[in-house]
């Protein structure tokens, strides 16, 4: 019925966000590795400045 199907589509969301979660770590542990500390917060500040 609609609400299995709407229980389901939601796990699958929640997954899709726990995964994205799980490789943003990564990827910070990543830059900062590379980079140092600050370099996940300045990579921050350049994507959202407003140009």
């Amino acid at each position: 019925d609609d609400d299995d199907a709407f229980v389901a589509a939601l796990h699958h969301a929640m997954g899709d966000i726990a995964e994205n979660e799980r490789r943003g770590a990564l990827a910070r542990a990543s830059l900062e590795q590379k980079h140092g500390r600050g370099a996940v917060y300045r990579e921050w500040v350049a994507v959202t400045q407003v140009r």
